[in-house]
């Protein structure tokens, strides 16, 4: 049987994957976003997700596992997108935010999980996602042709 913080450190492991796919879908969106009004934000959404990682690693590395022995780096992948400029691909991006969110809200109710954990993710991370959401639908609206 796993101990809690094998369990642990593979959920916090699992979260942190989820905000590394995004980081890299988001480093590819930026660069296809540049020179549009919307690049700021994109690049701001990205940094939030470094930001979101960043907080995960604390609670990986104080489960004394390391990150590349509990996920293999061919599993960190991103979200292929089309052009980002499209509404296909803004769908994409909410896709990715909400599918993280699911991870997050799923870990709020694992019994494995530590109170730290629990409030990093109601407190912090997960806000910042559906702050996320928010920003990509904005940009849609803001677009006339996506109206």
């Amino acid at each position: 049987m796993l101990e809690n913080t094998e369990i642990r450190a593979g959920l916090c492991s699992r979260l942190l994957t989820e905000e590394l796919q995004l980081i890299r879908t988001y480093a590819e969106a930026i660069g296809r976003f540049e020179g549009s009004p919307y690049e700021s934000l994109i690049v701001l959404i990205h940094a939030n997700h470094e930001k979101n990682a960043g907080d995960l690693r604390v609670f990986v590395n104080y489960s004394g596992k390391a990150f590349s022995d509990l996920i293999p780096a061919s599993r960190v992948g991103r979200r292929s997108l089309e052009n980002p400029v499209d509404l296909p691909a803004l769908e994409k991006l909410v896709e990715g935010e909400k599918h993280a969110m699911t991870e997050y809200e799923a870990a709020l109710v694992d019994p494995h999980i530590s109170e730290e954990l629990r409030t990093c993710i109601s407190g912090k991370l997960i806000l910042r996602l559906q702050e996320h959401v928010v920003v990509l639908r904005l940009i849609r609206s803001s677009v006339p042709e996506f109206r």
